[in-house]
């Protein structure tokens, strides 16, 4: 979806697809993952900094039922995985003017 790029660094080829989370409200996702939702595409260096501590969440109790992404990060990874689709597929003009816009309405 991202012309196999990294989300977070666009020079690096992704080699590694990167679960957001595991579950959902009907269970284990594996096998109907949707890219940008519930994963994304990242290089080996950026993935290992996804799975920190501070940025990653694992069930005290029984890591493999609930290890997911911590909401803020989750968020973050969700957003620029999409602005980069919209940027790859056309949408780099959209988003020219409408930084253009902002950065007039930043100036009024």
């Amino acid at each position: 979806m991202t012309f196999n790029r990294c989300i977070l660094n666009p020079l690096h080829r992704a080699a590694a697809v990167h679960h957001l989370r595991y579950r959902d409200w009907f269970g284990a996702i594996a096998g109907r993952e949707r890219p940008g939702w519930d994963v994304v595409p990242l290089c080996r260096k950026c993935h290992g900094i996804v799975h920190r501590r501070q940025l990653w969440y694992s069930a005290p109790n029984d890591p493999r039922r609930n290890n997911r992404q911590r909401l803020a990060a989750l968020w973050r990874l969700r957003l620029r995985f999409w602005g980069w689709w919209l940027f790859f597929h056309g949408g780099w003009l959209v988003l020219v003017v409408l930084m253009a816009i902002a950065g007039l309405a930043l100036l009024r």
